[in-house]
């Protein structure tokens, strides 16, 4: 694009460093661990050990929630459409 802007919760974070981005991604194909759970997938970036509190399980399940992925956090990566 030649112009417009980035805004993500209100912000502007176009003129901001992609470290100092609140955002992340991570391409499914060959980054996923296929033997551990969705949630626990996405669990990995709350804490690399994967010692969820009830705090990380509350925010994993709202993500899920703003995906439409809801109740689905228990399968496996194969099991969602890619």
């Amino acid at each position: 694009p030649q112009s417009g802007r980035v805004l993500i919760g209100g912000g502007d974070v176009g003129g901001k460093p992609p470290s100092a981005r609140p955002v992340s991604m991570v391409f499914q194909e060959n980054n996923l661990f296929a033997h551990l759970s969705v949630e626990r997938n996405v669990g990995l970036g709350r804490s690399p050990s994967l010692k969820l509190i009830e705090a990380d399980h509350a925010a994993i399940a709202a993500a899920f929630k703003r995906v439409g992925l809801a109740g689905k956090q228990q399968r496996l990566p194969r099991e969602l459409s890619g």
